[in-house]
């Protein structure tokens, strides 16, 4: 056989293993049912928050950006997401409240991990 040969009938294998594995997660993840939640947990997670909620939403994000300051540079929005939180709050709209003072966190948290990362590669 030549090598050309070799390489091509190596190709076909290689993509005939990877379309049988894929098949395979697929079948695999169709036959798993889906789990139902039961009914009282479902009322809970539909309910809004409220004052006490939002409150402590937004203590965690500043707190979080607490953190976040000394180690990185926070990225652009997220002190602008702190201070809709707030106003929302103020508004005693606490589901946007939450909302804002979740992604606040999200983003303090996630430069910190962004410097941690880049100061382990240098």
């Amino acid at each position: 056989m030549t090598e050309n040969h070799m390489s091509n009938t190596n190709n076909v294998l290689k993509t005939a293993v990877a379309m049988l594995f894929a098949a395979g997660l697929a079948a695999g993840c169709a036959n798993k049912p889906m789990e139902e939640k039961p009914m009282e947990e479902k009322s809970s997670m539909a309910a809004e928050p409220g004052p006490k909620e939002s409150s402590a939403a937004i203590e965690a994000a500043d707190e979080a950006m607490k953190i976040a300051k000394p180690i990185c540079n926070l990225w652009r929005d997220t002190g602008k997401m702190l201070d809709a939180a707030k106003a929302a709050f103020e508004k005693g709209d606490h589901a946007a409240a939450v909302k804002q003072a979740n992604s606040a966190k999200f983003q303090a948290d996630a430069c910190v991990k962004q410097a941690e990362a880049e100061k382990k590669k240098f």
